[in-house]
Parts: structure tokens; C-alpha cells; sequence
């Protein structure tokens, strides 16, 4: 880990306490987080002139409910989530980490951060060929509905447009009304 030494000065997690319940987090969670920023910056050796003085600050943030995590682009702090880590497999875990490094890293290079051929280009260096831009960990409530074919998941939303006028929504197999089981 030395050329990691020469990239980032300080590597260091920031905390709360008084927002975090210790029984959300498993014990080696902290590590797991620093392990995993410490690879992605290893395989960012490309890029290590512009990232050799900075310092990687992360958080949990219990408020994020359907967001993993995040790279905040005026603290350029990265937060995770505390509920979806939680549930989260060990391979979504380090995933989610090294998809916000990227956008951190990139954030650091350009001054700006998105999805971009540059982020791109990072994931493909982390080792991810195809990176995924959003992660389906929390999911939907689905409602069923019927048509004159078979049945249909649908969200609350559109259940309970259904529910009120059938007319709008109709199956794309048998052009059918979509209506609530009654």
C-alpha cells in the first residue's frame, strides 16, 4: 500500500454518535469502508498526481433511505447509508463504495461529478466493466391488478390511479382495461 501513501495524505471516517445506533452498524463496518476506499484509490494510480493531497472524509447518514450513498460536491464528503448497509450483500457493499471513490475522485480531477466517461473510465480501472448507476437494494410494494390476459404488478401509485378510473391504463399484450381484483 505505499503508492497508496503517495496518493491520499489522510484517510480518515467522520461520525456522529449521537445520530448512529451502534446496533445498525456491524462492529467491522468502519474497516470494511476504509479497506474498500483504500483499493479504489490503489487502482486509481492513473490519477494519483491530482489525488495525491487529498483526504477522503465519509459518513453514515441515517437519513438516507433510498440512496446508498452519495458524494456531496461542496464538503466533497461521501455519506452512506446506515439502513441500506445493513441489508446490503457484501459484493453491493463494496460496489457502492467504490461507485462514490469514483465520483469522488472525479469530483476532485474535473471540479465536477456525474456518470461520464471519466467516472466510466474509473470503474472499468476498479474492476468493474459494466457499473451499475443505480442499485435496486430497497424494493418497490407492488399491487396486483388484471386484464383480460393475466395479472399485473403495478406500484401503489398507479394501483390507486387504477382504482379510481380503469379507463386510463391498459395491458400492452391484449389491450385490455386494467382494473383492481375485486
Amino acid at each position: 500500500m505505499g503508492c497508496l501513501d503517495q496518493q491520499v495524505s489522510l484517510i480518515r471516517y467522520v461520525t456522529a454518535p449521537q445520530r448512529i445506533d451502534p446496533l445498525q452498524i456491524k462492529p467491522d463496518s468502519d474497516s470494511e469502508v476504509n479497506h474498500w476506499i483504500e483499493y479504489t484509490l490503489d487502482r486509481l494510480w492513473f490519477f494519483k498526481q491530482p489525488l495525491r493531497q487529498k483526504r477522503v472524509i465519509w459518513m453514515w447518514n441515517p437519513k438516507l433511505r433510498t440512496t446508498f450513498g452519495r458524494v456531496m460536491t461542496r464538503s466533497k464528503n461521501v455519506e452512506l447509508s446506515t439502513k441500506l448497509w445493513k441489508i446490503a450483500s457484501h459484493e453491493e457493499r463494496k460496489e457502492v463504495v467504490v461507485h462514490e471513490m469514483c465520483h469522488w475522485a472525479d469530483l476532485q480531477i474535473n471540479g465536477f461529478t456525474h456518470h461520464g466517461p471519466e467516472w466510466h473510465a474509473m470503474m472499468i480501472l476498479c474492476g468493474y466493466d459494466e457499473p451499475r448507476i443505480a442499485h435496486t437494494l430497497v424494493k418497490r410494494k407492488t399491487k396486483s391488478v388484471k386484464c383480460d390476459c393475466r395479472i399485473h404488478e403495478v406500484g401503489e401509485t398507479v394501483f390507486k390511479r387504477i382504482d379510481r378510473d380503469s379507463r386510463r391504463y391498459r395491458c400492452i399484450d391484449c389491450d385490455g382495461f386494467l382494473r383492481v381484483p375485486r
